[in-house]
């Protein structure tokens, strides 16, 4: 590898890793900072006690500046240098979250998009047909045999979200799709978790980072499926939970 290619690779590498090696240095900047800081107060101390045993007058603060405003000087500097790279390594971050949301908000605009071309281009029985064999493909690739049970119900659900089977009601669900539509309508926006909550559902990781909002409402179809020549009712989305769903507007 030559000098100019190792040098572009290796700053790609920092590059990536930047918030990361601010963070680190961050840290360590602190804690030189703190070891500065006592080697300093611990001159000052040492020279102090040696007056008072020798007898001598105390230092004025014009002598305590003059004789120990050197010793303080690493200890800003390491200080600024640490808290430079923690500031910096936190904006960075935001940044490229910032730019990740971006993406992943564009990415469901575009397949909300092509959804709707494609119901108008195919007649609504075909569409409901192509939704029912997606559900069903998810559904036999799910290799969980785990089934949650939640309330009374006895009927085997699907959530298409999360690849999750659940035994439950029909009419809890469409109950829970009733009291999310009404926390639409007062709060103007819900998210993902709150909807697994009214089904009786564990939350998920980034459950509360995306939801529904009034222009893009929770509703939801059942489809007939099956597993293991087992009825499946499964849960369709018309619109899919969104990052930003409460910055909507």
């Amino acid at each position: 590898m030559s000098l100019e290619a190792f040098t572009k690779k290796t700053a790609a590498v920092v590059k990536d890793n930047s918030p990361s090696i601010l963070a680190a240095l961050g840290v360590g900047s602190i804690v030189t900072t703190g070891l500065l800081a006592h080697k300093a107060g611990y001159n000052y101390g040492r020279d102090v006690q040696f007056r008072e045993d020798e007898g001598e007058a105390p230092l004025t603060g014009k002598e305590k500046f003059e004789g120990y405003w050197r010793d303080h000087i690493p200890v800003f500097l390491s200080g600024v240098i640490g808290i430079t790279c923690v500031i910096s390594s936190t904006a960075i971050g935001n940044r490229r979250n910032a730019a990740l949301a971006g993406l992943v908000t564009a990415g469901e605009a575009t397949l909300r998009e092509y959804k709707e071309k494609v119901r108008e281009v195919v007649t609504k029985p075909k569409a409901e047909q192509i939704e029912k064999e997606l559900a069903q493909e998810k559904l036999d690739k799910n290799q969980s045999n785990e089934v949650i049970y939640v309330g009374d119900g006895d009927i085997l659900l699907f959530d298409t979200l999360t690849s999750r089977t659940f035994k439950s009601s029909k009419l809890a669900v469409e109950k829970a799709e009733v009291e999310i539509g009404r926390k639409l309508l007062s709060e103007m926006y819900v998210s993902q978790n709150e909807w697994y909550d009214e089904i009786g559902l564990p939350r998920i990781s980034m459950g509360d980072e995306q939801g529904w909002n009034h222009d893009h409402p929770l509703h939801i179809t059942f489809i007939p499926l099956e597993k293991e020549d087992k009825p499946v009712l499964g849960i369709s989305y018309q619109f899919r939970p969104s990052i930003g769903f409460d910055r909507f507007g």
